[in-house]
């Protein structure tokens, strides 16, 4: 079975991404490099990875995204800042990290979300991505029985072929290890058919980013 990470950062010397000057970023406000990501992939047994720009909205940062792709065979796929204004209905469209819910407001953050991500399922060219959940829940005591109204809700409204699994890494570090938050998500999701499992942790990030396997 193809295993993909979804969604993950890299970063140089100094980061030069504005979320990380908040003071809580401080553990990692430094370098996440191609070879220390390669290392992850391995020790975690996942083929490919898709590498997600960090919210610097510049030409700079995607030139290094492309760069680095081109040194690590592993980085199948690159999601770039661009300037696009009009939204149309036969490009598709991946929402990262199911749209950053209120994770730590618990059923009032669950109910202030609910609404608008259930208008967007209903689009059929939308893909949803269970990415960059832990950071949204507390950093210290979140628990994986946290994520699991979110990811049942996400799984109802988009069904497991327009869903993906994604660490949000070096960002999840702030919550937890790499392996506890792919772990939580194994944990909270329902038991599923060996389809169903394979298109969230594979198959539906091959078939939307086109990776060729």
């Amino acid at each position: 079975m193809l295993t993909v990470d979804a969604h993950h950062h890299l970063w140089g010397n100094p980061p030069a991404c504005a979320r990380l000057d908040d003071d809580r970023m401080r553990s990692v406000r430094r370098p996440f490099t191609v070879a220390q990501r390669q290392a992850q992939l391995r020790a975690a047994e996942v083929d490919r990875s898709i590498l997600v720009e960090s919210g610097r909205c510049d030409e700079v940062e995607s030139e290094d995204l492309l760069r680095w792709a081109t040194e690590a065979p592993q980085i199948a796929g690159v999601v770039l800042w661009a300037r696009a204004a009009a939204a149309l209905p036969h490009v598709r469209f991946v929402l990262d990290h199911l749209g950053k819910p209120e994770i730590r407001a618990g059923a009032t953050g669950l109910d202030r979300w609910r609404g608008p991500f259930a208008a967007l399922a209903e689009q059929p060219n939308v893909t949803a991505k269970m990415s960059g959940l832990v950071t949204e829940a507390d950093w210290v005591s979140w628990r994986a029985d946290d994520l699991r109204p979110f990811v049942r809700e996400a799984l109802d409204r988009f069904g497991p072929d327009r869903l993906m699994s994604g660490s949000d890494w070096p960002l999840c570090l702030l919550a937890g290890s790499y392996g506890r938050v792919r772990a939580a998500l194994h944990q909270v999701l329902p038991a599923l058919s060996e389809a169903a499992s394979q298109a969230i942790f594979g198959g539906t990030a091959g078939r939307v980013y086109r990776l060729g396997v």
